[in-house]
């Protein structure tokens, strides 16, 4: 999906003339509605347009997606992260220009890696290490990921040997000691991870709170900006009498993965994304020239200067019918 995702986007920047670079001034001058005309008829306002694009875009995935992809790939991958979003950019462009953000009315007018066991399982720790007697043993692990060194003490000195036994949610050291709770340097990862840098980097413990309320936000523009996305594909693929059963297929989902791990969830979704996205990017490779030509033309007849003075004049004409 990589490959696919930055080719496509380094296909379409070169294609464009690195547009998203070049052309981001005017962009941010389209979207300030100097060029708009009130008198026109239109549901939307280009940054009416914009914030509704974004709500759908920024979601869960940039708190813990990024986490994520750090957790897992370390600092170098929020490179790979950056360079997708700048190619990225240039996909979305080529998705606006052909049809509003949907390819598949345009397309048709041309010619776990770990889980959670509920098995009882006795994990061997001697001085504080695992003792993995199989490719597929079960390890003691921290959101999915199996601690390195298991300590007796919350201090991280004495080094725990003896058995975990998963069953009884116990731990019997050689001595046969019992103990409910053990220690270790544990990876954070998803959204416990921006918990965590954002409280050790703002002061008091307002940078909790702040990703909780982020995430909640997030979640809720989300959901609703993919359910009407879906909902018109629903209509588009199988017609109208399959739009209720999506949407009650929609909502049941939001609680299936509430309930699953964290790898499981997102790797669900993948391939998912997996399914919409490898057809819309060879959609938009097809159809590249559809967007380079009205592109050029567009940049070469600067209708924005016309419609500048537009703007002007509509505006005048509505402050005079006020006085």
């Amino acid at each position: 999906m990589a490959v696919a995702l930055l080719g496509t986007g380094r296909f379409l920047t070169v294609r464009l003339g690195f547009i998203q670079l070049c052309k981001l001034g005017h962009g941010f001058v389209v979207t300030s509605g100097i060029y708009d005309d009130p008198e026109e008829p239109s549901d939307d306002s280009h940054f009416q347009a914009l914030s509704t694009a974004l709500s759908a875009t920024v979601g869960i995935g940039n708190i813990a997606g990024v986490a994520l992809a750090i957790h897992w790939g370390g600092p170098g991958a929020m490179f790979q992260v950056w360079m997708t979003a700048l190619v990225g950019m240039a996909i979305k462009y080529a998705e606006v220009t052909l049809g509003a953000g949907d390819v598949s009315y345009v397309v048709e007018t041309e010619p776990g890696r770990f889980h959670r066991t509920s098995e009882a399982s006795e994990i061997r720790v001697e001085d504080g290490l695992q003792l993995a007697t199989a490719a597929a043993a079960v390890r003691v692990a921290w959101h999915e990921v199996p601690l390195e060194r298991l300590f007796a003490d919350r201090e991280l000195d004495r080094a725990f040997t003896g058995v975990v036994d998963s069953g009884r949610k116990l731990a019997v050291t050689a001595d046969g000691t019992t103990a409910t709770s053990l220690w270790g340097l544990a990876a954070e990862s998803g959204a416990p991870l921006c918990m965590l840098a954002f409280e050790q980097g703002l002061p008091g413990t307002w940078g909790r709170f702040i990703v909780v309320l982020s995430v909640f936000l997030f979640a809720i523009s989300t959901a609703i900006s993919w359910s009407y996305y879906g909902d018109r594909c629903a209509n588009y693929l199988f017609g109208r009498g399959l739009v209720f059963p999506y949407k009650i297929a929609y909502v049941a989902i939001h609680f299936v993965g509430s309930v699953l791990t964290l790898s499981v969830a997102w790797t669900l979704g993948d391939v998912f994304l997996e399914i919409v996205i490898l057809p819309n990017l060879l959609a938009l490779i097809l159809l590249s020239p559809k967007v380079s030509e009205p592109t050029r033309s567009y940049f070469q007849r600067k209708p924005w200067i016309e419609n500048r003075e537009v703007h002007r004049r509509a505006v005048a004409r509505q402050k005079a019918s006020r006085q």
